[in-house]
């Protein structure tokens, strides 16, 4: 809970890419994630280049337009 969205993707990254995971791998990757792991994933895709990585997302109960408990 304390390690921030942006570390978390990096790591996620990380791991994807020493999993075998890459832009031509020939693999198909679909992520499912829930709530902050939605969040977590969606900054993979759009800010750390996992578009490469990542061919689908399916988020369940992410909040993307953010949320009134995280004050």
């Amino acid at each position: 809970m304390s390690t921030s969205i942006a570390d978390t993707a990096a790591q996620l990254k990380a791991d994807l890419l020493a999993a075998g995971f890459g832009a031509d791998d020939r693999k198909n990757l679909t992520l499912l994630a829930h709530s902050m792991g939605g969040l977590v994933s969606r900054w993979l895709i759009e800010r750390e280049g996992g578009h490469a990585l990542v061919d689908h997302l399916v988020m369940c109960g992410t909040p993307n337009e953010g949320s009134p408990f995280g004050k």
